[in-house]
């Protein structure tokens, strides 16, 4: 299901979010998703869309945290989705 997860997970980001490592398991169906948002309001406009996808499944917010190192202290974040099986 690589390219409509592709798509899906490109289209999700916008202005506010990074995303910098995808990490698929194609035995579990499971992606783990480490970026970093510009705020709070983009971390959480990131992960509600990804809850809305259909291929997504079981979108979980793992960590998240504030890199107060960083002048415009960005979150870093991990999510983690099962994609669902195709029949």
């Amino acid at each position: 299901p690589w390219p409509g997860l592709f798509t899906e997970l490109e289209a999700a980001g916008g202005d506010g979010v990074a995303l910098l490592s995808l990490e698929p398991d194609g035995v579990r169906h499971e992606l783990v998703l480490n970026g970093e948002a510009r705020n709070y309001e983009a971390l959480l406009d990131y992960y509600r869309y990804l809850q809305q996808q259909p291929m997504l499944k079981t979108v979980v917010l793992q960590t998240h945290q504030v890199n107060h190192q960083d002048r415009d202290q960005p979150i870093r974040f991990r999510i983690t989705a099962h994609w669902e099986r195709a029949s």
